[in-house]
Formats: structure tokens, sequence, C-alpha cells
């Protein structure tokens, strides 16, 4: 028998060593920068440095020393529906590992039952029938798949894969939450600055506006400087609905984020003067991002799945090897039940191998090695475009500074302006219409720094979004 059994022993040991291929992680990408140049990011005060080869802390967003910003982060990461998503997907991930494993190793089932039968001629041809009787059994049975091709092993393998990406997924989910949570919340501070500096702005123009009235009861200026100074504090009235929606919108999205409604009580907002610019950015060279930022881990287990099931599928080419054994004693009444001569016993091997079948199982090798394929490619796509996410936060911020310095010259002349004419009207040698444009000038200054300088928060941010954020992120 075993010079019957032999070669199909021999090969089915040779298809567990051809059921490939192995998985080898992919080489992370030769580049040493993101950018051509480096960035400066010195334009504006206060000044920014980067660390390259530094990876951020893993509560990143401390970064700011806001206590209110740091509370609406972590009440976000607990509350978020889709991070408690993915934390239920990967617990789910873990389970069907436990199920791959598990089906690698011999099962044993308990067997027992008790019937009442009678067997007729159908059964034993022509003897006559047998009075009726009761049965009883209880025993063992057992089955093992020896799985000599690999075909166990590589689902435990894939199993494992997928695990791992639904691990980077929460991850991610938790990453961007944290991000968008304080994107909202420093575009919140911002608007609401901007706000204040537009009521003053208003104020200036309504000022404007009674002088200017008075000055043409008075016969000193024409109906078209009343119309213009009208028209100003319409058109500057007009930006204040269009900023309290994006800061009703920015309050309902954060509400949303932590996992509340709108209507619930309002988070911490903090003040924008009080949020710190990080001075010091820590930049993940291009070899660490590839090992650790979440959707590129996440891209890798993929691959890493994709060429476990090329395993699988390759291993369902070659010949399986099932043994199984039972043990079931049996007898006509309980007492007996184990009583010399009742035990009845199986061991049983068989080889299953495929003959034919119309081409199906190269059908889904060729099938398997395709999705091998796309998943390289969907890792090296993943690949580029963080990178490319990481040059353009660089040059965003590069851009941030060169525009916040413009801006802060700008505020610095607007206020000196205003000094000066209050200096001139004080002294009585202008009157206090020039006064009210330079306020006006000085407020559209304020908001337009404002503005810059809530840019160069977000873009902050978003070089920490880019980079993967955190170490446990």
């Amino acid at each position: 028998m075993m010079r019957r059994v032999a070669p199909w022993l021999l090969v089915a040991l040779l298809g567990g060593c051809a059921a490939g291929p192995d998985f080898v992680p992919p080489v992370p990408p030769a580049a040493t920068a993101y950018t051509s140049k480096p960035p400066r990011l010195d334009a504006a005060a206060p000044a920014q440095r980067l660390e390259p080869g530094v990876a951020p802390r893993r509560h990143w967003w401390r970064q700011w020393h806001n206590a209110e910003l740091d509370a609406v982060v972590e009440r976000a990461l607990r509350g978020n529906r889709s991070v408690a998503e993915a934390g239920a997907d990967l617990a789910r991930a873990r389970a069907l590992v436990g199920v791959a494993a598990a089906a690698r190793a011999p099962r044993v089932d308990l067997e027992a039952g008790s019937g009442r039968q009678r067997y007729g001629a159908e059964f034993l041809g022509t003897a006559p029938p047998q009075a009726p009787f009761t049965y009883y059994a209880l025993g063992l049975d057992a089955h093992w798949d020896a799985d000599l091709a690999g075909a166990r092993r590589r689902v435990l393998e894939g199993q494992l894969a997928l695990a791992e990406a639904q691990r980077q997924r929460l991850a991610a989910a938790q990453l961007e939450v944290g991000a968008e949570a304080v994107r909202l919340s420093l575009d919140g501070a911002a608007r609401r600055a901007q706000g204040r500096a537009l009521r003053a702005l208003l104020q200036a123009d309504r000022d404007a506006l009674r002088l200017t009235q008075r000055a043409f009861a008075d016969g000193a200026l024409g109906a078209a400087a009343v119309l213009d100074a009208r028209q100003r504090l319409q058109d500057d009235a007009a930006q204040l609905p269009a900023l309290r929606q994006r800061i009703d919108v920015d309050a309902h999205a954060l509400a949303v984020l932590v996992g509340q409604t709108p209507a619930a009580a309002p988070l911490p907002q903090p003040a924008f003067d009080a949020l710190r610019l990080p001075r010091t950015l820590p930049l993940t060279l291009p070899s660490q991002l590839a090992a650790r930022r979440p959707d590129i881990v996440l891209a890798s287990a993929q691959l890493h799945a994709a060429t476990a099931a090329l395993g699988v599928a390759s291993a369902d080419l070659y010949p399986r090897i099932e043994l199984s054994a039972s043990f079931v004693p049996q007898a006509t009444s309980a007492g007996a039940l184990f009583a010399a001569g009742s035990p009845g016993w199986s061991v049983l091997g068989g080889l299953l191998a495929p003959v034919f079948d119309g081409g199906e199982l190269h059908a889904r090798q060729r099938a398997a090695r395709d999705a091998v394929r796309a998943a390289a490619a969907h890792y090296q796509g993943t690949v580029l475009r963080a990178f490319g996410q990481v040059a353009d936060a660089l040059q965003a911020l590069q851009h941030d500074a060169q525009a916040l310095a413009a801006r802060q010259r700008a505020l610095a002349a607007a206020r000196a302006a205003l000094a000066l004419t209050r200096a001139e009207v004080d002294a009585g040698s202008v009157g206090r219409l020039p006064l009210l444009a330079a306020q006006r000038r000085c407020a559209q200054a304020e908001m337009a720094w404002i503005g810059a300088r809530a840019q160069r928060q977000l873009d902050t941010v978003r070089l920490f979004l880019s980079i993967g954020g955190g170490e446990n992120s």
C-alpha cells in the first residue's frame, strides 16, 4: 500500500514547497527628501524649524499648548463613530485569525446517538426481516487535514495580514479624526477672532456714515460721499452672515465628530490668541514614512494578504490528504454500551487530487496573481501620493510664512498710519473722517493678518497628518 501511496505523498510534499510565492515586504523608496529644495519657514515670526528624521510624539496636538483643544481632540477620539466602527472591525478580524488558526489543528467531536430501527428486505435482501431493536452510541470522531500543500497555512497568513490591515485602518481613522478635530477647532477660533475685527470695522463704518451725513447736511460734502459711505457699510456688513455661517458649520461638524448632535451642549472653544504655533516640526524621513504612515502600512498588509491568497490558489492545484478516525461504542442497551466487544471504530485516509475541472483552478490562480499585481500597484501609488502630500504641506508652510510676513508688515503700516492720524486729529489738523478711514484700514489689515495666521496653523496640522501623526496614532 505504501508503494502505491508514496508517489502521491511526494507530489503533495512538492506541492507544499511550490505553493508560493512567499511575501517579501516592499522595498522603501530611495528618496531622501520630499522637495527639490529645503523649505524655509522663518520668513515670519514666530519662525518654525523642521527636525528631519524625528517622528512626532503620540499626542502631537499638545504642541499647541491649549487645554481646550486637548479636551476636544481626546473627546473626539473616544466618541467618534468611525473610530468605534474601525475598532469593532479590528476585533472581528482578530477573531477570524483564531478561526483560521483553529482550522489547522485536528478536530475532535463527541458523537452520541440513540434510536429505534428495523431493517427490511431492501437492506437484507432475501433474508427474513428482523425484529425492531434499540441502539445506543457514544464516542469520538477526529478529522485532520494534513495540509501538505500549505493551503490552510496560507489562509492563516492571509487572515493575519487582513487583521494588520484593519489595525492600520483604525490607526488611520484615529489620525484623521484627531487632525479634523484640531482643524475645526483652529478654524472656529480664527473665525471668531475675525468676527471681532469685523465688528470693529462695522463700527467705524457706522461712525463714518454719521459724520458724512452730518457734513452733507451742513453742505460740506455732496450726496455721492454719503452714498459711498453707505455702500462701504453694506459691503462690510454682508461679510458677517457668511462668517457666522462658517462658525456654525465648524461647530456642527465638530459636534458630529465627537459623537454628539449639534443641539447638544457646546464644546470647549479655544481662544485664537491662546493657541501657540508649534515652533519645531518633526519631519519623518521618506524611508521612515513608508514604514509608519497608516495608509502605506495598510497597502502593504493588503499586498501581503493578496500574496497569501495566491498561495492558497496555488495549493489548490495539488493533492490533498485528509485523515479521520472514530471510536464509537455501540450497543442495544445503555448498560452494555462500554461492554467488551461493543466498540466500533474506523481509521480512514483520503486523497483528493484535481484531474479535470474545466480550468477553474488555474483561472483562480491567474486571478489571484493579477490581484497581487494590482495590490502592488496600489501600494506604489499610495507611497507616491503620501510623498506628494508631505511635499505640498512643506511648500504650503513656506508660502504661509511668506504671506504672514507680508500681512504683518501691512498691519504694522496700518497701525502706524492710524497712530499718526490720531495724533493729527488731536492736534486739530484733520477731522474725524480720516481717522475713521484709518481705523477701517487697520481693521481690514487685522482680519487679513488673522486669516494668514490661521492658514499657517491649518497647514501645520496638514503636515502632521501627512507624515502619519504620532507613533501610536
